[in-house]
């Protein structure tokens, strides 16, 4: 718990004082999230051991 709020301290103190940092991060971001998604619609999650009726 302590080191989640360090870490959103330190990041809030990195997008204050780098004008660009927001920017970066949200794109960074988002290309990470359809990289899940994509991956997700080709590689669907199976259950495993489980038989299909």
């Amino acid at each position: 718990m302590i080191l989640a709020l360090l870490a959103a301290v330190g990041a809030s103190a990195l997008i204050a004082g780098v004008p660009g940092a927001l920017a970066t991060l949200t794109i960074v971001g988002s290309v990470y999230l359809l990289w899940l998604g994509i991956t997700t619609l080709l590689n669907p999650p199976t259950l495993h051991g489980v038989v299909p009726e």
